[in-house]
């Protein structure tokens, strides 16, 4: 995976489960949008703060739904995040990269990461 795969990923998954949470409470417990984001965002973050209303049965159902596979993909996305960002997951990308040539001698340009991939990829 590329890593424009690698930091969009986490962003659609995070998206995608908020936006599952919100429209989940504001179908089954009728909610105004505001009242069933803010419930989403409490539960996915274990804040649980509090209930914005009692909820129903079946609202207590899916919030268990939501905590379980809810949280597991926020983690799962925030690791992907820490991954990319902590361990460098980075591809060398020649657009963002000048190499001049001065004599018998390259001269390289950019970002730290895109040059130790480039010295990585030359032998250096």
């Amino acid at each position: 995976m590329n890593t424009k795969h690698w930091t969009i990923l986490p962003v659609v998954l995070i998206i995608g489960v908020i936006a599952f949470g919100t429209i989940g409470y504001a179908i089954i417990e009728k909610w105004d949008i505001f009242d069933a984001f803010y419930m989403a965002i409490s539960t996915l973050t274990t804040v649980g703060y509090m209930e914005v209303h009692p909820l129903s049965k079946t609202g207590r159902i899916f919030t268990t739904f939501l905590i379980l596979s809810g949280v597991g993909t926020m983690l799962y996305a925030l690791s992907i995040g820490a991954r990319v960002v902590l361990e460098g997951e980075m591809e060398f990308d020649p657009t963002s990269t000048s190499i001049i040539k001065k004599g018998d001698t390259l001269v390289a340009m950019g970002e730290t990461r895109q040059l130790k991939a480039l010295e990585d990829l030359v032998g250096g």
